[in-house]
């Protein structure tokens, strides 16, 4: 997005906060270099922000706080128009919100002071600033961390020892207790950091080390971390696709670097620190890419088959099982018979993937009976699993549409209607019946999703909605929304049914808007219901948000948020 875009791009609950924060003088240690701003934002904790531009462009942010409601937190808005205005492209007072939030919270932006400490970093000589440095660098590990990201590419590394080195200080520099424990924040930088040391990597022998220790020290790191962010596993799947890369056939990387590849995840994939993060099936992947030769094909399978040994008696170890298999298999397609191939491939089919494969390729060669057999089968198997059973059904369709099977298509379809309420399969079964016996049909449909819902004591129904709107039946489907009503609903069916429900519509509203003003309690729901209000005097309720307002200020006099809020409706 562009920096001057944020009031148009972001919500608009986040430019508020971002503004509140930024206009309370909340955002400090604002510094750039190389078009990378980094900041830090006090408000619960203290957050460290890094935001990368383009020009004017925001290309990448990162803030280490928990939010995760949406692409973008309240922190970073505050650093993006601290840049703005420290890059002089804005004025906070004509900013949107901006005199409604300072008047609001009775704060006032600082006059902008000269930084003591900026002048004296000026005034330093090149020797006192190295001596800072490496004062600061010994003593603070933030800034030692930043060191070794941004400028190890200067040091003339060699040895693979020497990359071990240096991702042992990274790591080491983000430790947050003398127990080596790494907190949340420090997570999510240590990912970050980790990362950019990969992606500047420079030449293939110090990619490869870089990603070897990233994926090895990385994955000792997750024990003992906090990653509830995925920062330092998605520099370790990072690490993996860069490796990924170089061994794919057409990268022209050499017979060193791919034998190097191929023995490394030979030697990793079965190691149990990797367990439980598919990272043991990333390197057991990397290995059949890095296959060169039959005989390595064959090592492969070897290790391949006395790791599935290892992981038959572990009561969660399917999926490693089932990833390993497949494995042996592709070097089975590539390096063996066809028929052997085959044979593994059918005498597996009670794993997933393996069942996949196989309907694949008999649907492909036009199968039909093979498809329909491993399909059925697959829905006795794994009738404990509605995910599968739904996905084998669908072959079953596929199957009977592909053979002209009319009576079982028609069959399958409204199985699969009654099942899922999904209204494409009730257009097929549409045009699949005779109109009288579909006519009577949909009486039988609505009455069995009526049916689900009276345990619990009735309730709306949208697939009994969806049909009387497929239908054009829309008197039944105001009737059936004014039976359960809700704002939500209300919204979502107004342009199909306000106009000629004017008179039910409004009122409905009337009411649902009356009881959400009642439990609300801050601006974003004050803001709810003045949407709500906007649209009732689109529909020609003016007189009746008139007497709500007038209602709702001599009942809440004291909801300051809510009476300006209700200040910008325009009656």
């Amino acid at each position: 997005m562009k920096l001057q875009d944020l009031e148009a791009v972001l919500p608009a609950d986040i430019v508020r906060k971002g503004l509140d924060y930024f206009a309370a003088d909340l955002v400090d240690n604002l510094a750039e270099q190389d078009y990378k701003w980094q900041a830090d934002v006090h408000g619960t904790h203290t957050y460290t922000v890094s935001i990368e531009l383009a020009e004017d462009r925001v290309i990448n942010w990162f803030c280490d706080c928990p939010y995760d409601w949406g692409p973008i937190c309240k922190h970073v808005a505050a650093v993006l128009f601290a840049i703005r205005t420290k890059r002089g492209e804005a004025d906070l007072a004509k900013m949107p919100y901006a005199g409604k939030v300072i008047q609001h919270k009775g704060k006032k932006t600082k006059k902008q002071k000269t930084d003591p400490v900026e002048q004296i970093l000026g005034l330093l000589k090149k020797k006192e600033l190295q001596e800072l440095l490496q004062y600061l660098a010994k003593r603070e590990d933030e800034v030692r961390a930043y060191v070794l990201t941004k400028y190890s590419d200067r040091l003339p590394l060699s040895s693979k020892k020497e990359f071990e080195q240096l991702v042992k200080s990274v790591i080491k520099s983000h430790i947050s207790d003398r127990h080596g424990f790494i907190d949340y924040r420090s997570s999510a930088r240590l990912g970050d950091q980790l990362y950019r040391l990969i992606a500047e990597a420079s030449g293939t022998w110090p990619l490869i080390y870089l990603c070897e220790e990233v994926i090895d020290q990385g994955a000792s790191a997750c024990m003992e971390a906090d990653d509830s962010s995925g920062s330092i596993g998605g520099a370790i799947d990072f690490a993996f696709n860069q490796l990924y890369d170089l061994a794919v056939a057409d990268s022209g990387a050499s017979q060193q670097v791919l034998d190097y590849l191929f023995s490394m995840a030979l030697k990793k994939h079965s190691h149990n620190k990797y367990d439980g993060f598919d990272w043991g099936g990333n390197f057991r992947h990397l290995a059949t890419l890095a296959v060169q030769s039959k005989k390595e094909a064959e090592i492969l399978i070897q290790s391949l088959d006395q790791y599935v040994a290892s992981k038959q008696d572990e009561k969660y170890g399917r999926y490693e099982i089932e990833q390993a298999e497949l494995q042996k298999l592709k070097l089975l397609e590539t390096w063996r018979t066809s028929a052997e191939a085959e044979s593994y491939l059918l005498g597996h089919v009670h794993l997933t993937g393996f069942r996949r494969k196989a309907l694949e390729k008999a649907w492909v060669e036009e199968r039909y009976k093979a498809v329909q057999q491993l399909a059925e089968d697959g829905i006795v198997a794994d009738e404990r699993f509605a995910g599968l059973v739904a996905e084998w059904k669908n072959w079953l369709i596929r199957v009977a549409e592909a053979t002209g099977d009319q009576k079982k298509l028609i069959e399958l379809m409204e199985a699969k209607y009654l099942a899922t309420g999904e209204i494409n399969y009730y257009r097929q079964l549409k045009k699949l019946l005779p109109k009288a016996v579909f006519a009577q049909k949909v009486a039988v449909y609505i009455e069995r999703f009526e049916k689900r819902l009276r345990p619990y004591g009735g309730g709306f129904s949208s697939h009994v909605a969806a049909i009387y709107q497929e239908e054009g039946q829309l008197d039944e489907l105001m009737g059936l929304i004014a039976t359960h009503p809700s704002l939500n609903l209300l919204d979502h069916y107004r342009t199909l049914l306000a106009k000629d429900h004017q008179a039910l519509y409004l009122q409905l509203y009337d009411r649902g808007v009356r009881q959400k003003m009642d439990h609300s309690s801050n601006r974003l729901a004050y803001q709810e219901c003045c949407h709500y209000l906007n649209w009732m005097m689109k529909l020609g309720g003016r007189e009746l948000v008139r007497q709500i307002i007038a209602d709702w200020q001599e009942t809440y006099p004291r909801r300051w948020a809510m009476l300006e809020e209700l200040s910008f409706i325009k009656i």
